[in-house]
């Protein structure tokens, strides 16, 4: 049995892959963590009688399930404490903290068996400490430093020239009365711009400036990669251009081999098996690792190139189950696909 922790709100990947998954044949359980505040479907966890759980109205019985597809967790954007008074804050933390440790519980409960993404692992993925695996496993990273002084900031763009701001670790959405979202985003930032800052500014990350080619979307899949080259960025920010549709266009890329067998090593090092990885290719040719992040998009940069991503997921998901395989996947009647370079994938 295969079960898969999702949400049932703007998850249209999750969807595609359960489509693959009944096309499969596969047994699945798909828990939807919003449902934990739905009033009329029970979570009920039993303690120390752990062999079924009821969570957001399903029932799991633990000892059936033999992989687990961790997409996402519940955002809590729907839970109506929006006013700043002190005491909602606290509120809304607590019951953040209450649905997280149904989370944990779960984690823990079936700590024993194969994951595609834990959760244990990717809400606490640390950018830094990848971009430090990268360098340890050979790959070429932007000059990075991470300040509060703009003494600091200076000396840092005298050495690299212009530099861009990031965030240190993943963005947050901010939505206003009118319900319009805003979300941090790169941002170059020359001399002139830090000679504005105040000396002391609140902890930031900037990156040397890397004179781009183009910029590669890798998705990883425990030891594979689908790797897209996106072409006619306008912005320095590469999901700004995305969202720009003539602006972009999507071409499927084959990284070299020694830069896959690196990436490879700095995923195995941060235990992520499945992740979305942003790499640049400089106007000098070589390649510059940016990031990776554990539940990245994959459908979007994917689709254009041929991949079935989500079909691939399915088939992984399927592998490490148990139970016996489909007559779909008796390699005589096993359908494969061209992608867009022809290859039959």
């Amino acid at each position: 049995m295969i079960l898969i922790v999702s949400n049932s709100r703007n998850e249209p990947s999750t969807d595609a892959v359960i489509d693959w998954l009944t096309h499969f044949g596969a047994k699945y359980i798909r828990i939807n963590t919003d449902d934990l505040t739905v009033k009329d479907k029970a979570t009920s966890v039993s303690i120390p009688d752990q062999d079924v759980l009821k969570i957001g109205g399903v029932e799991i019985s633990v000892n059936d399930i033999n992989i687990v597809w961790y997409r996402r967790w519940y955002d809590y954007s729907d839970i109506p404490f929006r006013t700043p008074t002190a005491n909602e804050r606290k509120l809304f933390r607590e019951v953040i903290n209450e649905s997280d440790s149904i989370m944990y519980y779960l984690c823990g409960r079936l700590k024993d068996k194969p994951w595609l993404s834990n959760p244990l692992i990717t809400r606490f993925h640390n950018k830094q400490n990848t971009l430090y695996a990268a360098v340890k496993n050979g790959l070429r990273i932007p000059d990075t430093i991470i300040t509060t002084q703009r003494s600091e900031l200076k000396k840092f763009i005298e050495k690299n020239g212009e530099a861009i701001t990031k965030p240190i670790g993943d963005p947050s959405m901010y939505i206003d009365k009118e319900g319009n979202g805003f979300k941090s985003y790169t941002q170059v930032i020359t001399a002139d711009m830090a000679d504005n800052l105040p000396e002391q500014f609140y902890l930031s990350q900037f990156q040397q400036k890397i004179n781009a080619a183009y910029e590669i979307r890798t998705f990883y899949l425990d030891g594979q990669f689908f790797s897209t080259a996106i072409m006619g960025s306008i912005t320095t920010d590469i999901k700004l251009s995305v969202r720009i549709a003539h602006a972009t266009k999507f071409v499927a890329f084959k990284l070299p081999s020694v830069i896959e067998a690196r990436l490879d090593r700095t995923m195995r090092d941060v235990n992520l098996n499945s992740a979305s990885i942003d790499i640049m290719r400089g106007t000098d040719g070589q390649y510059y690792f940016l990031e990776a992040n554990p539940v990245g998009q994959f459908s979007g940069y994917g689709a254009p190139c041929n991949y079935f991503l989500d079909k691939r997921i399915a088939e992984y998901l399927v592998r490490h189950d148990n139970v016996s395989k489909p007559s779909s996947y008796d390699k005589e009647k096993k359908i494969v696909y061209p992608n867009a370079m022809g290859q039959l994938v």
